[in-house]
């Protein structure tokens, strides 16, 4: 029988959520224009980040270390800490709009899909987005 883990006041958004690696976590968007995490047994949600809107189209994926949650909105990508802190642009160099984002499973790649206008969707993976400290 299905469990309920957040409450009304998570206003948890149309768009999509992700389990963390270790399974105690779900990142999910909040329509109050939050990316916050729940526990999976339930309990409060922390927000993790605060952004300008939410779209129902966004997504977000988790780091295969757990230490990080990337996103995509409004045809860009970015990367947060799930302890907090700025979000860094992962820039792609492409002139189209990213979406659908998977990381690769050893953490140094991440897999999306781009579109230009009017064209048909392609599947790219970018592998150089890390610092150089992780490299």
């Amino acid at each position: 029988m299905p469990r309920q883990i957040t409450s009304d006041s998570d206003k948890v958004s149309w768009a999509t959520i992700d389990w963390s690696p270790d399974g105690k976590h779900i990142a999910y968007f909040s329509q109050s224009k939050t990316i916050d995490l729940v526990p999976s047994e339930g309990g409060p949600s922390r927000t993790i980040l605060k952004i300008d809107e939410v779209n129902p189209q966004w997504e977000l994926s988790w780091s295969p270390d757990g230490k990080e949650i990337a996103y995509a909105c409004n045809g860009q990508m970015w990367r947060v800490p799930i302890q907090g802190g700025q979000p860094v642009e992962v820039k792609t160099g492409l002139d189209a709009k990213a979406s659908h984002l998977s990381w690769s499973p050893d953490g140094n790649s991440i897999a999306f899909t781009a579109s230009k206008e009017s064209t048909e969707l392609e599947l790219y993976l970018i592998e150089d987005f890390l610092p150089l400290a992780k490299r």
